[in-house]
């Protein structure tokens, strides 16, 4: 520091004004200087500042850099997890081993149904439809129809089995006409899929919930409540109701287009080897809506969903499950394919429960029906020395005992994979199998749980030789419903229907049997 300034004794006063005058103008400069120096300190504090709070940020980043790859490795082992489930869920699939078999959520137990007044209050006359009901089920889609276009099919088939001057279609079937074999088949169009959602392949057929063979005899009061038909029907309406009419035999001896309910597209579903496990005398499997029977008689052809099931319980409860994941993979069910396209998914225990519901009630529903016909009346339909006489008169017999067999649940096993719901789709959805009647599903259901617990309520359907096709009545069933589908005429002649299937030459030759 300089020492202070000090004034001389004799100095002449205008060199003390100079010097002054210096003093004063670096006095101003040190100022000016402790100025720029206070600014560049504060400079340099906030560099100072900005970078302490920068490194803090950065340290912070650093941090969260190190937790997110932390979280990234436990994701990626996750996801490593989760590939291997869905790995082993697929080949639980594959290996038919994804469901369970129905006897881990039910059991057989017999009920004494007089006691029950519940159970003993339920008639197979509650589910009858009236005319209104069977009219309002949506079979086809014209907005308009015209005049020349045949009826609805329900509406057809009861028209005819009323009609005296009518005569009734014979039974039996016939190998497919060519024409159905073109490219691509009639029945590729109708079901594109089976129940499961898989696309076509060898070995898929069609199944008829009303028998199609002889045993339809024992279904014929119920094609007349399915169809609403007065339940003071003659036996001529009976069949008529089940296998359609002729309307003129002297004119015609072509069965009116859509009339029988065996021949309708509702009477149906597609699935692999049906013929050997949902079929004949000893069924595998069981397809049962998850919709009261109240429900199933007030359906109007919307889409529903059903509980399909493999490993049926048995009376005596020695259940067999080595054989539960071949009948899986039998019908197809080898591919999670369907879980994905939401075709199927794992059944809730809610729509178990009403699966459970349904099929009882379908059950004492045909326990009544047998209890409430003659044996006489079922049996007169079959010729002397039939085999089904016998079956017959045995299902009355199990009608009018006073137990009955019923599912109730299983409580025993609780650790159990979970069972299948298939989705039907309504009648306009092509990309689904259109939904069966619901109500002709519950008896397939029931007649299904009578064989299985040996206590035969009505017959299930034949299983026949896979190379036999589709009748006539089958063939123009299939093709109306997809031609109210398309929203286009119906042929008029098998040469009409031979050129729209394109064979406009030889349609003589491959024209079906008349049956």
């Amino acid at each position: 520091m300089d020492p202070p300034l000090q004034r001389p004794v004799n100095a002449n006063a205008p060199f003390d004004r100079m010097e002054t005058t210096v003093n004063a103008s670096k006095l101003i400069n040190l100022k000016q200087r402790i100025i720029y120096k206070e600014e560049e300190i504060n400079n340099k504090q906030q560099q100072l500042d900005h970078f302490e709070q920068t490194t803090e940020e950065s340290n912070q980043s650093l941090r969260q850099l190190l937790s997110l790859k932390d979280e990234l490795s436990l994701l990626k082992d996750e996801l490593l997890s989760l590939e291997r489930e869905r790995s082993s869920l697929e080949r639980s699939f594959s290996d038919g081993r994804y469901f369970a078999p129905l006897f881990d959520y039910w059991r057989v137990a017999a009920q004494t149904i007089e006691k029950n007044q519940v159970l003993s209050d339920i008639r197979w006359t509650n589910f009858w439809r009236t005319t209104e009901e069977a009219d309002r089920i949506q079979v086809r889609l014209y907005s308009k129809q015209k005049k020349s276009d045949p009826p609805h099919p329900y509406t057809d088939t009861r028209i005819g089995a009323k009609d005296s001057s009518a005569s009734t279609a014979a039974s039996g079937t016939s190998r497919t006409s060519q024409s159905s074999q073109n490219s691509p088949p009639l029945r590729d169009m109708v079901w594109p899929r089976d129940i499961f959602g898989n696309d076509l392949n060898v070995g898929q057929d069609i199944a008829h919930l009303l028998p199609a063979g002889q045993t339809h005899k024992e279904w014929m009061h119920i094609a007349e409540s399915v169809v609403g038909l007065d339940k003071d029907g003659t036996p001529s309406d009976w069949r008529k109701a089940v296998r359609g009419h002729i309307k003129d035999k002297k004119k015609s001896t072509k069965r009116a287009p859509g009339s029988g309910v065996v021949h309708f597209v509702s009477n149906k579903i597609r699935m692999s080897n049906q013929d050997r496990v949902f079929d004949g005398e000893s069924p595998k499997v069981i397809l049962i809506p998850t919709m009261s029977l109240e429900s199933a008689k007030a359906w109007k052809g919307e889409a529903y969903t059903a509980l399909f099931a493999a490993g049926l319980p048995n009376k005596l409860g020695n259940n067999d499950v080595t054989r539960v994941p071949s009948d899986y993979k039998a019908v197809g069910l080898i591919s999670p394919d369907a879980v994905y396209n939401g075709t199927i998914r794992d059944a809730s225990a809610i729509e178990i429960e009403k699966a459970k519901g349904t099929l009882t009630h379908a059950v004492l529903a045909l326990r009544d029906y047998l209890r409430h016909t003659t044996a006489r009346d079922r049996i007169r339909e079959f010729r002397i020395g039939d085999t089904y006489v016998r079956r017959v008169t045995d299902s009355h017999k199990y009608a009018n005992e006073s137990q009955c067999l019923l599912p109730e649940p299983n409580e025993e096993n609780q650790n159990r994979k979970p069972l299948c719901l298939v989705q039907f789709g309504n009648v306009g959805d092509e990309d689904k199998h259109p939904a069966p009647d619901p109500l002709l599903l519950a008896y397939k259901a029931a007649a299904i749980w009578g064989m299985v617990t040996e206590m035969r309520l009505v017959a299930n359907g034949e299983a026949h030789d896979p190379s036999a096709d589709i009748s006539e009545g089958d063939y123009l069933a299939e093709l109306a419903f997809l031609e109210a589908r398309s929203g286009f005429k119906r042929p008029q002649t098998w040469e009409e229907l031979a050129i729209g299937l394109g064979q406009p030459n030889g349609y003589q030759a491959s024209r079906p049997k008349v049956i």
